[in-house]
């Protein structure tokens, strides 16, 4: 995804950025969930690019029998249902949300983590 055009302040140095960077890629690829998000996200897109529907009812069935056990797993594994619920605001805790807590931890070790780099 391209960035948004914004006026940088300077307020992050570069090496502290570049060091927030490298921590996050390592852990997104040595983690099982982002392996299998990212192979959902890759499915998805198969199915939006596809122009053609099966018209036997035996096959649309097993198509949506499919998706929603997929829908039933994600809910298993703790990753937020497609409708956001109705109860009270509350940070959930998944891998996403535990990814972007890692990533704010290392901001806050900041000058160390770059110096260490």
């Amino acid at each position: 995804m391209k960035p948004i055009d914004h006026e940088d302040c300077g307020l992050v140095p570069a090496e502290v950025k570049g060091a927030l960077k490298e921590r996050s890629a390592r852990r997104v690829k040595d983690s099982a969930d982002f392996a299998k998000l990212a192979k959902d996200i890759e499915l998805l897109k198969a199915r939006k690019a596809r122009k053609i529907v099966p018209l036997n009812e035996q096959e649309l069935k097993s198509q949506f029998s499919k998706d929603d056990a997929d829908k039933a797993e994600k809910l298993e594994n703790g990753l937020p249902p497609d409708s956001p619920p109705d109860a009270k605001y509350k940070f959930q805790r998944n891998f996403t949300n535990n990814e972007v807590l890692q990533i704010m931890e290392d901001f806050l070790q900041g000058k160390k983590l770059a110096a260490a780099r």
